[in-house]
């Protein structure tokens, strides 16, 4: 499964959910301000920018 790593006002996440979304690819969305849970899983897996997207905890990389 996938993971999307966020924050509210990244504009690049959102397009890069809207992509995911019309691509019919499903993902697990976690924003990292609203949500300690994912907050602390993106400081512990090293993310220090979004959107990060992690498939099995493995960093993929993006180019939106």
């Amino acid at each position: 499964m996938l993971e999307l790593f966020t924050t509210i006002t990244c504009t690049k996440c959102a397009v890069l959910e809207k992509k995911l979304e019309n691509a019919g690819i499903p993902f697990v969305k976690r924003v990292i301000d609203v949500d300690p849970e994912a907050e602390t899983d993106a400081l512990m897996l090293g993310i220090r920018q979004v959107p990060a997207l992690l498939e099995n905890k493995i960093p993929i990389s993006i180019n939106i």
